[in-house]
């Protein structure tokens, strides 16, 4: 299991290796064979991405919880649907827009009730209520999930693009020993530290973007729990006003 303690102790391990032989991190890079620079390079490349996804995600949800909190703010204000329609009509959040959305087709419905036999009738505009705002709920859905599956991708994969490199690195090592039958720290260290950091990158890659993953799609569950129950209990107070019982 991947845990922050075992990329810590990798990256100690490497440190050791490479101060024993008066090496760095950078000098390790450089020094490694053209397949390990070519798995460090695709983690770092990975490691940006996985980062600007988070910072992307994190602001554009903490943005949207406070436009919510704005529009609940203002929805139970007991302020008139027209008042909030008017205030958020050109609002393009998940909240407005099924509060807009659902609201057009209230307007709608209510031009043929009189028509219409009032307990059938309130059936079909229940129904029709209920699609309107699953769409909206779909699109937020896969909005806010977006480019989500990159982060899992990224956390399940990069250990084991690391370990690749640090397979790779470590037949360099026994290759070395083949070649100068010295199996001195001072013929092996080299491949061992560049196999490591190749280990510890992979790690330090994969563990901030599972627990970002966890985390975003945490978030993303909850905003589209809360979006399912404010459709509901938008429903309730729609009927009630095409049945003539609401305020």
């Amino acid at each position: 299991m991947i845990t922050a303690s075992t990329a810590t102790e990798t990256v100690k391990i490497v440190q050791d290796v490479a101060a024993g032989q008066g090496m760095t991190v950078f000098s390790l890079f450089y020094q490694a064979t053209l397949t390990v620079k070519f798995v460090m390079c695709v983690l770092a490349v990975a490691s940006c991405w996985s980062w600007a996804l988070i910072f992307y995600k994190v602001i554009l949800i903490r943005k949207l919880s406070a436009r919510t909190r704005a529009f609940k703010q203002a929805f139970w204000s007991r302020k008139s649907l027209d008042e909030i329609h008017m205030m958020f009509s050109k609002d393009k959040d998940s909240f407005p827009m099924l509060f807009c959305n659902m609201l057009h087709e209230h307007n709608q419905l209510a031009k043929a009730v009189s028509n219409r036999d009032r307990d059938t009738f309130s059936t079909i505009c229940e129904e029709r209520l209920e699609r309107v705002a699953e769409v909206c709920i779909i699109r937020t859905r896969t909005f806010l999930e977006s480019k989500l599956s990159s982060l899992a991708s990224i956390g399940s994969i990069s250990p084991f693009v690391g370990l690749f490199g640090t397979v790779w690195g470590i037949m360099n090592s026994f290759e070395a020993i083949g070649l100068e039958k010295n199996a001195s720290l001072a013929s092996v260290g080299p491949g061992i530290a560049e196999a490591l950091l190749a280990t510890a990158l992979g790690l330090a890659v994969a563990i901030p973007a599972v627990f970002a993953y966890n985390k975003i799609s945490s978030s993303v569950a909850s905003y589209i729990s809360d979006l399912e129950i404010f459709a509901n209990e938008f429903i309730l107070i729609l009927l009630k006003k095409l049945d003539g019982t609401g305020d």
